[in-house]
């Protein structure tokens, strides 16, 4: 028998929505009725550390040109499981028709509004996996591998707007001292919009932190 040692949580949020309709500047609503509403489970096993979380959000728009709302949800999972003394293995998993301002930093919208001027919203999906190695106390590396993707609805002209995107990173992180770290990253990534066109991004970054 494996005992599970767990803890739930809810939150109450309020933000605003953002829906694409077709044009290159989204509209954003600053009149939403509902909070989004999230409840979190965790708990641990000799395995490691699991979440699960449900949302539900009321998607609303309110302009000029377009006046709609629609109830989404999204799921997520994330676990991290030790390797070893030092290592570990984490990985995360999300969907739902409603994530869009909780992927990538707004990479995708919260939905959609069509032709008509109703809200439309798309099931999109993100993940990541990221082996995490200790060289030594004070040299790690990070390997992550992560995807995303929407299913654009048909009714509106979205052609430039993103569809999915791909990403590796390898990093290499050094912490001299207590609340110093010194890293480098290599980074490649592939976005595609809508319509087909693609673009990739190669970039070294450099990074220095300290905590306070």
């Amino acid at each position: 028998m494996v005992r599970l040692d767990g803890e739930s949580r809810v939150a109450v949020c309020r933000f605003g929505s953002t829906a694409d309709c077709g044009i290159r500047d989204p509209l954003r609503s600053d009149r939403d009725r509902y909070p989004d509403i999230i409840g979190r489970l965790k708990w641990k096993n000799p395995l490691g550390t699991f979440n699960a979380a449900l949302m539900a959000r009321n998607i609303r728009i309110d302009s000029a040109t377009a006046a709609d709302a629609k109830w989404g949800e999204g799921v997520s999972l994330t676990e991290v499981i030790p390797v070893g003394n030092t290592d570990d293995f984490r990985a995360n998993f999300n969907a739902g028709n409603a994530i869009g301002r909780y992927q990538l930093s707004g990479f995708f919208p919260d939905g959609y509004v069509d032709a008509t001027g109703k809200i439309r919203l798309a099931q999109a999906k993100s993940a990541y996996a990221a082996y995490r190695h200790f060289w030594s106390p004070m040299l790690r590396s990070s390997l992550i591998l992560a995807a995303s993707s929407t299913d654009t609805p048909g009714g509106g002209t979205f052609n430039g707007f993103n569809k999915s995107a791909r990403s590796a990173h390898a990093n290499l992180i050094l912490s001299p001292v207590p609340r110093v770290n010194f890293g480098m990253e290599l980074i490649y990534e592939k976005r595609t919009v809508v319509d087909g066109d693609s673009g990739t991004l190669h970039r070294l970054q450099f990074a220095a932190q300290y905590f306070f």
